[in-house]
């Protein structure tokens, strides 16, 4: 027998493959007829809510509101279109940034001076509805992404649970519809809140599988509790346990079923779910505890219900005004909740209609359950009387019983889809039917027209131009700087959270810093943390002095441009060596010298007042050096452009170090293409008499830009440096002190360690170390180190669960510093020191071998012929 040749095996596998391809679309297309009244649905939904994005490409993006901010503010000018959608751009779009970028998994260094990365609130970003869309779609394109998957997903679940509750195929249409487009869940898809409510049909579905003497997978379900688990926002998920554990009891009580195996199942996907989600959530649950959130909510519950006058917002979402619309009034008793995403409850008109109507829908017992789940719903809400019977329940203590407004879609789908099945049937029994069907159609498309709309309206639309933001050159400058270091920019400049997206390091933090850190940050400035998650500096009220600015490794301060504070404050501790009276210029292509000699302690640099004139040619800038008059090294070499010398009337050069009395230096400028005004003294022309000065505050103007002014911190220590000397305080004196020098001495909160105190017999001859810093992908450094003797090597690096530190390959004691800080005991000689970051170190083996269990029990399913969704909705 002939063998086959290779062409006639590559036409074989080729209709094989064509057949499956057939099949495949075939199986789509009875799909899609079966359902077709729900995908009607649901596209005329996706439809409008996404119109502005499917005729004129407008994309889906608050991104707008970081126009009211600085650096944004100064270089373009955009109205935001929403305000109140703040937290999703400044915070979690950031996220999503280094997410994409694969920075920060273990640790964020960007934000309070570090904090955990996916084992914090950050894990949202692992949550499916985020992390699929942000890795599949450019980063522009994420909150598009983000927003049609939470909406099909939550749609097409409540549809199968609805079906599953045998209401109908129209019915749960528009159930479905009925929860998806929610009103509380629309305004809510943003936020992280909804991670979790998108996901509350499929519990609910799987529960209706089981009390009807179903089957679920084990696999479905563990990836369900995973999802749960990471949806970043705790309250959520508790919210959807209770209601689904109440209506699980319901059910097999309706149906007098104890299904012992599939609750197992459960069980056993619950512990699953947890293990494998154990290192995000280990972490989590510890940073929780360092920031104290807990204790400050711990009577979170109680604090706000809504008045009975808030019941209009049933039927009109508007009556305290419309943020889109600038007519926001509010209700000033609701507190830090008196915004419209927490106020709005709206399930829709014509689903408040169809719920009504669902309530005469026979033989559907559990339309009673759903009747009194709402009711218990709006009195937890409204009711201070009946929250005290579960506001210290877990889950719901630390949040506000209002928030409960995310259940409310919940009994809304099913009795609307109750009412909307009678309403069919009742019109396609009528006289005309066919007439009957239209009616039924429309009102379908009303309710599904009525909360896409104001889905719509809520959530703004950008050009690709507005939402991508433009370049700062004030970040672009700190970016170029020499790492590691932090920065404090001042009052709302780059709004807290936003450097994840500079990628640079800044000290403050919206809802990320320690109780001990921002007990730090108060001494800096006393008012820079409030009632509020957000922490900010009044450049007005920060103490300039304080050593913690410098041990923080804070080298910049930034100031927004349209607030001129920092340099005046400067000019306070200027001394006039000699005073400014006349003009004189310095034209291009001349070259100015001048020696300087500084008569008193204690200065940080050379001021030197100065005007631009003009700038010609190509590559036009100022050149400024500062030479040590006693051993001829460079202290200083800087060029300045003409766009910056004009927004900066003083010139300030650092002198490195503290200079001392009788020191000597020369300063030389050179003019290429740029003409400046120097100041002399009365009568003087030439360099001999300019005017200059010093700064004796460890704080100068290094650039300014259009887009904010950039002060350096000379006190700023790096972000590791050797100390010799220890001593043991505690945290009360630690806080309050004025006299703190971090640069020597490395504070313990108690008794010094024994080793530590041999460090300080080192002689001063031997206090002599090289290092060099190296940052990791995990948000570590490594550090080489070369020293004569002993040192105990200090850091601004947070010691956390997250943080190991190995000498030379060897895993090493991190010693507790400065509160809260890491240190640890470098012997003498050449080492490499590793701060290395992980987050929930321990549980990685567990959660491997949890998933392995899973996925082998799920093949051994598939093996014998079960498919979790066999059967999945009745026909």
């Amino acid at each position: 027998m002939a063998e086959p040749t290779n062409e006639t095996l590559s036409a074989s596998n080729g209709g094989a493959a064509g057949a499956l391809w057939r099949r495949g679309w075939r199986r789509a297309g009875r799909s899609l007829r079966k359902h077709r009244f729900a995908t009607l649905l649901l596209t005329t939904v996706v439809a409008i809510v996404f119109l502005p994005t499917v005729t004129s490409l407008r994309l889906l993006s608050p991104n707008d509101v970081y126009y009211h901010y600085d650096p944004w503010m100064s270089l373009a000018t955009a109205r935001a279109q929403n305000q109140l959608i703040h937290d999703p751009p400044l915070s979690y779009f950031t996220l999503v940034s280094l997410l994409r970028d694969g920075e920060s998994f273990h640790w964020n260094r960007h934000v309070g001076g570090g904090i955990p990365g996916t084992g914090s609130a950050a894990s949202a970003v692992l949550s499916p509805f985020v992390l699929i869309p942000s890795l599949l779609l450019p980063l522009q394109w994420s909150y598009t992404g983000i927003v049609l998957l939470k909406l099909t997903v939550a749609f097409w679940f409540a549809y199968f649970w609805l079906r599953e509750e045998r209401l109908g195929k129209r019915g749960s249409a528009v159930g479905a519809i009925a929860f998806a487009v929610a009103g509380s869940t629309s305004v809510w898809w943003l936020w992280q809140g909804t991670n979790a409510t998108a996901l509350y049909p499929a519990l609910f579905w799987a529960i209706a599988r089981m009390a009807r003497g179903k089957r679920n997978g084990l696999l479905p379900l563990v990836l369900l509790g995973v999802s749960f688990l990471l949806s970043g926002y705790p309250a959520a998920i508790a919210y959807g346990v209770y209601l689904g554990g109440a209506y699980a009891v319901v059910s097999l009580l309706r149906f007098r079923r104890l299904p012992r195996r599939e609750l197992v199942t459960f069980a056993l996907a619950g512990v699953a779910a947890l293990a494998i989600a154990a290192p995000y959530l280990d972490p989590f649950v510890g940073f929780l505890g360092r920031t104290g959130y807990l204790e400050s909510r711990a009577d979170a519950s109680m604090r706000v219900f809504f008045p009975l006058a808030h019941l209009r917002a049933l039927v009109q979402p508007y009556w305290l005004g419309d943020p889109v619309a600038r007519s926001w009034v509010g209700d000033s008793a609701l507190g830090p909740l008196n915004n419209f995403v927490e106020v709005t409850i709206y399930p829709g008109v014509v689903v408040l209609a169809l719920v009504a109507l669902g309530l005469f829908r026979r033989r559907k017992e559990m339309r009673w359950f759903f009747v009194a789940a709402f009711g218990v719903i709006l009195a937890l809400m409204f009711s201070p009387s009946a929250g005290r019977f579960v506001a210290d329940l877990p889950g719901l203590k630390f949040s506000p019983l209002v928030r409960l407004r995310v259940l409310l879609p919940v009994p809304c789908a099913f009795l609307a889809a109750a009412g909307f099945g009678l309403l069919d049937v009742r019109l396609r029994r009528s006289a005309w039917p066919a007439i009957g069907l239209r009616v039924a159609w429309l009102v379908a498309l009303a309710a599904a027209a009525d909360l896409a709309l104001f889905a719509a309206w809520f959530h703004p639309h950008n050009t690709r131009e507005v939402a991508s933001l433009p370049a700062s050159k004030a970040l672009a400058y700190l970016r170029a700087q020499e790492r590691p270091f932090r920065v404090a920019p001042t009052f709302l400049y780059m709004m807290p959270n936003s450097a994840q997206l500079a990628r640079l390091e800044d000290i403050r933090a919206h809802w990320g810093a320690e109780r001990a850190y921002r007990d730090l940050l108060r001494r800096i400035d006393p008012q820079s943390v409030d009632q509020s998650t957000v922490i900010t500096f009044n450049s007005l009220r920060m103490n300039l002095d304080d050593p913690v600015l410098g041990m923080l490794n804070a080298r910049y301060i930034i100031e927004p441009p349209s607030i001129d504070i920092l340099r005046y404050l400067i000019q306070e501790r200027t001394r006039w060596v000699v005073a400014p009276e006349a003009p004189f210029e310095l034209s291009s292509g001349n070259r100015l010298a001048r020696a300087l000699t500084i008569e008193n302690d204690g200065v940080w640099a050379i001021a030197i007042p100065f005007d631009f004139v003009r700038a010609t040619g190509e590559k036009p800038e100022l050149a400024v050096t500062l030479t040590s008059a006693e051993t001829g090294a460079q202290l200083f070499a800087a060029s300045f452009t003409p766009a910056e010398l004009l927004r900066m009337p003083i010139l300030h050069v650092p002198t490195r170090s503290h200079a001392g009395a009788g020191r000597g230096y020369l300063l030389e400028m050179r003019a290429n293409g740029v003409w400046i005004n120097l100041l002399a003294s009365v009568g003087g022309k030439d360099a001999e008499s300019l005017a200059w000065g010093t700064v004796e505050r460890p704080l100068i103007l290094e650039r300014a830009f259009k887009d904010g002014r950039l002060f350096r911190n000379l006190a700023a220590l790096p972000r590791f440096w050797a100390t010799w000397e220890a001593e043991g305080i505690d945290r009360e004196s630690f806080l309050s002190s004025g006299d703190l020098d971090f640069s020597k001495t490395a504070y313990f909160m108690g008794a010094v360690p024994i080793d530590v105190r041999r460090v300080a017999a080192v002689p001063p001859s031997a206090r002599r170390v090289s290092l060099s810093v190296k940052e990791r992908a995990d948000g570590g450094y490594e550090i080489m180190t070369e020293s004569e003797g002993a040192f105990v090597l200090s850091s601004s690096e947070k010691l956390t669960p997250e943080l190991q530190v190995i000498v030379d390959g060897v895993r090493s004691r991190a010693l507790a510093i400065n509160t809260i800080f890491a240190g640890v005991l470098v012997p003498a000689g050449r080492h490499t020191v590793v701060f290395e970051r992980r987050i929930g170190r321990g549980w990685w083996p567990i959660s491997a071998i949890a998933l392995g269990l899973v996925v082998l029990t799920a093949w051994r399913e598939r093996r014998r012929g079960f498919s979790p969704l066999a059967s999945a909705s009745p026909r």
